[in-house]
Order: C-alpha cells, then sequence, then structure tokens
C-alpha cells in the first residue's frame, strides 16, 4: 500500500544532520553499502562496452538513489541490503514500474540534451580541451589547453552544465521514491520533488556545503599523507572517495524522509 506522504518545511540546520546521518547508516552496513555502489559502477562499466546498451547505464541514475534509499532503510531496520534490491523497485505494480521506466528514460533524454546545449555553447572546446589532456608531452598541444581554460566560451558551457545538472537533480531527487512508496505518476512524481526540494532550498544548500567541507577536510588529510607515506596516501584516497560517494547515497533516504513527513523508519535523531 502507498505510504501516506505531507511536504513539510525543515530548518537549514537539518542539511548539515542529513550528512551526519548518512555516515551513521553508512557504519551499520559499510560493506553492504559499498557493494551496492561497486554493483552498479561495474554493470555500468559493462554496458558501456556494448553498443547503444550504454545508453541503459546513462538511465539508471534516478534507480541507483531510490535502491539506496530501500537500502538505507533496511539497515536501519536491523537487516542487510543487498545487490538483489536492485531489482525491488520492479516488483510492485506494473504501473509503478513503467513509471520508474519513464523516469530513466526522461532522466536519459534531459541528461543528453545537457550535453547538447554545453556542446552547442562553448563551440567543441570541452571536448577539445579533454582531448589535449593527453597529450602532456606536446608543447603546442598544452599552449593550446592553457588558452581554452581562461577561454569565457569554454568557461560560460561549463557553469551552463553545471546550473542544468542541478535542474536535473531538483526534478529527480525524489521522484523515483514517491513512485515507489507514494505510488504517484511519473509527471506527479517529478512536480511534487521539485516543490519539496524548493521548499527547504535552505536545507538542501546547509546539505550541499556541509557534503563539500566533509570532501575537503578528507582531501586535506591525503595532502598530508601524500607528504609522509605516499603509497598509503593513494590508498587511502582510493577508500575516501568510495566512502564518501557511499554516504552521500545512503544520506538521500533522509532527505527523502524529511521532507515529505514519511513514516519509513522508527524515529530518527531530530
Amino acid at each position: 500500500m502507498p505510504v501516506e506522504m505531507k511536504l513539510q518545511h525543515v530548518p537549514a540546520s537539518r542539511g548539515a544532520t542529513w550528512v551526519r546521518q548518512g555516515f551513521r547508516a553508512f557504519a551499520l552496513r559499510p560493506l553492504a553499502f559499498m557493494a551496492l555502489l561497486f554493483t552498479y559502477t561495474f554493470a555500468s562499466l559493462l554496458l558501456f562496452q556494448l553498443p547503444w546498451l550504454g545508453l541503459v547505464a546513462l538511465a539508471c541514475p534516478p534507480l541507483l538513489a531510490l535502491v539506496f534509499m530501500i537500502a538505507t532503510q533496511l539497515a536501519l531496520n536491523g537487516r542487510v541490503p543487498t545487490p538483489a534490491l536492485f531489482a525491488a523497485p520492479f516488483r510492485v505494480s506494473r504501473a509503478q514500474s513503467f513509471a520508474l521506466a519513464k523516469l530513466g528514460v526522461l532522466f536519459l533524454l534531459l541528461s543528453v540534451g545537457v550535453v547538447l546545449l554545453g556542446h552547442w555553447a562553448d563551440g567543441g572546446s570541452l571536448v577539445r580541451a579533454m582531448g589535449l589532456m593527453s597529450r602532456q608531452d606536446n608543447p603546442a598541444a598544452q599552449k593550446e589547453l592553457a588558452e581554452l581554460f581562461v577561454s569565457p566560451q569554454l568557461q560560460f558551457g561549463v557553469l551552463l552544465r553545471f546550473g542544468l545538472i542541478a535542474c536535473l537533480m531538483l526534478l529527480f531527487a525524489h521522484a523515483s521514491a514517491l513512485v515507489h512508496w507514494g505510488a504517484h505518476g511519473t509527471a506527479k512524481s517529478m512536480f511534487f520533488s521539485t516543490v519539496a526540494v524548493w521548499r527547504n532550498k535552505a536545507a538542501f544548500v546547509v546539505y550541499a556545503i556541509t557534503g563539500f567541507l566533509v570532501q575537503m577536510a578528507f582531501s586535506m588529510l591525503t595532502s598530508v599523507l601524500f607528504a609522509i607515506a605516499p603509497q598509503v596516501a593513494s590508498l587511502v584516497m582510493l577508500v575516501t572517495s568510495v566512502v564518501l560517494a557511499t554516504v552521500f547515497c545512503t544520506s538521500l533516504f533522509f532527505t527523502f524522509v524529511d521532507s515529505f513527513e514519511a513514516s519509513l523508519t522508527p524515529p530518527a535523531e531530530s
């Protein structure tokens, strides 16, 4: 049965709480959560090796967000999430499965649109710059790369991409969860996802800033380790990158239940 939900406003400080709750949830089942991320990454890399099937991987971020929300709910209730959860969203009604599939297709189409608009805005400068990065032994190529980096056209293209991606995240932040737990259709879930994020924009800004500061703190630690023990630092950098990416995914559940006052778990930290 659909879970009853009601849009609610949360204070800006809640954004920092979401990050803290993400770490606490991750600590409950760290290996299980990382196994979910590795499964998604491996499957995506495999799909990218096959003609046209790489497009399926580009349509899966809404599914990944939902799977991690379900996994976090299970962990909070003392259960162990497994990669089998990737099939869980499609075990509900046919209408919900179809709505989730449409979300993926829409995400794919809009993502391709972002890429094309960015390419048009910078005249292909970003693609050119990425190609030049592999030619570090060519002085002429490195000179051209330096000129591209200060080009207003390239900078505008990058900013446009980031802005459009932020809009995509706004549209899809909670859409898949609204389909799964609220039994909403594609359009309705995207609408309420956007309204929820906009209504709690201050909390989401704090959430983004807190996440950035945590990442910077780990980066500074890694920089110190590089000066002391480079080999250890490389391993630490790899592990922390995986951990921080996984913690971000686990924290998504808390942004959802707070934004929609959804009773999906025992009472969490206030």
